[in-house]
């Protein structure tokens, strides 16, 4: 009697902690839509997506071996996860390439210099791979030559883009470059800097035919931002009410820029 007290309850234990790992799985799918200053606990739980799916794999496996219908909330759960599995988890089927000059294909890379390789052969397969995607637009961010393989070597190697936009020497002094290759005529371009920062982003039109696309390519902070977050949680937290007109202005930092750098960009097509 006493023994089959306790399978009794192992029995009821385990179809406990299978409905509690099957709802904190469920509630995992929809970390991504919640803002971490929001919650603390949903994007850990978005990071412990991909063991939250195996561990159901395997509750449900072991259920199904059993013969029980329990396998059948593990199951849910992890299908509940399918637009997290499809955006990681896809297929590339050549045939579904995009018509040519039907859309507009742009990728974007920080390509850190390119390793500062002498060779350039992280530049030619760029190149090689960009093409063979058939893209349109490139967004470099952190863009930069060397000595053995300069700027020139650069658009040689991606002259299947033929209209390119490079900042010129002076306007980068003190921020990491960025440059646009694209395919289709570039208009109205204007190279942005931003005061106190090393980043800079880069705006433009992309001319296709009767069509004009605006293009702003950034050069995102991805690094010391969780370390000034309490600072300029201070500073404007501190901040004097703003009249509406300058409020409009603070919510658009791009409006700051430094005159000199307007003029320094350079469009030249690539021959």
């Amino acid at each position: 009697m006493g023994k089959s007290a306790v399978k009794g309850l192992f029995y009821i234990c385990l179809i406990a902690a299978t409905f509690i790992l099957g709802a904190i799985t469920i509630v995992a799918a929809f970390s991504g839509n919640m803002a971490p200053v929001d919650s603390v606990i949903m994007p850990l739980l978005g990071l412990a997506v991909p063991v939250l799916l195996i561990v159901n794999l395997i509750t449900a496996l072991c259920w199904a071996l059993a013969r029980k219908r329990w396998a059948l909330i593990p199951l849910v759960a992890f299908f509940c996860n399918w637009g997290y599995l499809t955006s990681v988890f896809q297929l590339h089927l050549p045939k579904d390439k995009t018509p040519a000059g039907k859309y507009l294909k742009i990728a974007t890379y920080n390509i850190h210099n390119f390793g500062g390789e002498i060779t350039g052969y992280s530049c030619k397969e760029i190149a090689r791979y960009m093409q063979q995607e058939g893209v349109d637009v490139l967004c470099f961010q952190e863009f930069g030559d060397n000595s053995d393989f300069p700027t020139d070597s650069i658009r040689r190697v991606l002259s299947h883009w033929s209209h390119a936009l490079i900042p010129s020497e002076d306007s980068v002094k003190g921020v990491l470059p960025i440059a646009v290759f694209s395919r289709y005529p570039l208009a109205n371009h204007r190279f942005i800097t931003y005061q106190h920062s090393s980043n800079c982003s880069m705006m433009c039109d992309v001319v296709m035919g009767t069509d004009t696309i605006r293009l702003i390519n950034n050069h995102l902070q991805t690094t010391s931002v969780s370390q000034k977050r309490r600072k300029w949680e201070r500073e404007l937290a501190t901040d004097p009410p703003r009249s509406p007109g300058s409020q409009r202005c603070r919510r658009h930092p791009a409006r700051k820029l430094h005159e000199a750098g307007h003029a320094d960009l350079r469009h030249q097509p690539l021959r």
